[in-house]
């Protein structure tokens, strides 16, 4: 991705903000700028080794009916 290592942004449900459902608005912004920078890689599957990224991502997928299939590393 563009943004990455010491330059990348959180998926938006870092620290467990995925279970603050005030935050949903936030989050979904935040998110949205992550999904659109895998989109931009042109890859179909990713892998991430946070459960909270995990989780965000499969919230999203469905939020915004994203096609590209997250993935743990731990599933791999």
């Amino acid at each position: 991705m563009a943004n990455h290592g010491g330059f990348s942004f959180c998926c938006g449900g870092g620290g467990g903000v995925l279970d603050i459902e005030r935050a949903a608005p936030l989050r979904y912004r935040v998110v949205e700028n992550k999904l659109r920078e895998i989109d931009d890689t042109g890859a179909k599957t990713f892998l991430t080794s946070c459960s909270d990224c995990r989780r965000t991502f499969d919230d999203a997928r469905t939020h915004f009916d994203w096609q590209t299939s997250p993935q743990s590393l731990l599933e791999s």
